[in-house]
């Protein structure tokens, strides 16, 4: 599988740009948003922790939006307390639902969602088009993508 790492740059709130990286490393001392949208493999397990954190501008922000164990939730507490990056986004944690008295609940430099940060207007616009085309090719007979229960 191909990682495409982009870096994406704010200077005076703009202009906004994003450029590709060839290393995660790169990315991560460049970029003043980092967002995750990767699966949980073997690979990307922990695949931030603390070395990337200290790799991060203090300035920098993180956001998960792919999977909570992708990110160390404890080296993310300490990066944060320790002012090694500016805050965080998650839209997913590692234990779900979390313990009312996680950690990251008690620092205001971190923001949650509730698992629904790519619920878009767009988004479920894209959605509804899809369930509706699926259900009219069924109807016609098609043998859809993701029929569960086909008839055999």
């Amino acid at each position: 599988a191909t990682t495409e790492i982009y870096t994406l740059s704010l200077h005076d709130a703009l202009p906004i740009w994003v450029e590709k990286v060839d290393h995660l490393e790169d990315g991560l001392r460049r970029a003043d948003f980092v967002t995750l949208h990767v699966p949980l493999t073997p690979e990307t397990q922990g695949m931030i922790s603390t070395p990337q954190f200290q790799l991060m501008k203090n300035s920098a922000y993180i956001i998960n939006m792919g999977r909570g164990p992708v990110l160390d939730e404890d080296a993310l507490a300490v990066a944060l307390a320790q002012g090694e990056i500016a805050g965080a986004g998650l839209d997913v944690l590692s234990v779900e639902p979390p313990r009312k008295d996680h950690p990251l609940f008690q620092m205001d430099q971190v923001l949650f969602t509730p698992h629904i940060g790519g619920d878009t207007r767009e988004a479920k616009l894209r959605t509804s088009e899809r369930l509706s085309r699926t259900v009219l090719e069924a109807l016609d007979g098609a043998d859809t993508y993701n029929w569960f229960n086909r008839p055999r």
